[in-house]
């Protein structure tokens, strides 16, 4: 019986990628992927980067100031960590181009938006 499963195991596995994903992953795309795909390469990190401004921005912007109210409160921190987290990994799921540049610069953009409002918070 273990002998069974383990060779089930071992088929699943070789029939995944290195993400997990079965060999037809991005294959059969919506029109989002062909859309990307359809880009050149400069076009690509162009618009990796504005969308990674972008959710940097929206990112901070939900903790910062979302999160500074009394409406939305800790909603806020949620809302950052779902924009920064999940919202890639959505998109890398839907594409078959790498967000790898997206993610940095998301990453710097939200650094960012930190430094300026401790700046801006800074005590007297």
């Amino acid at each position: 019986m273990q002998e069974d499963s383990g060779k089930a195991q071992a088929d699943e596995v070789r029939f995944l990628d290195k993400d997990g994903q079965g060999p037809d992953a991005g294959q059969n795309g919506g029109e989002l992927d062909h859309w990307a795909s359809a880009l050149t390469e400069g076009q690509w990190k162009a618009w990796q980067i504005g969308v990674g401004m972008a959710l940097g921005a929206a990112g901070g912007l939900c903790l910062f100031y979302l999160g500074g109210t009394q409406t939305f409160g800790s909603v806020g921190f949620l809302l950052a960590i779902a924009i920064l987290l999940l919202v890639p990994n959505i998109l890398q799921r839907s594409l078959s181009r790498s967000i790898h540049m997206g993610r940095i610069t998301s990453i710097l953009s939200f650094t960012l938006a930190l430094l300026v409002y401790f700046l801006i918070n800074l005590p007297a």
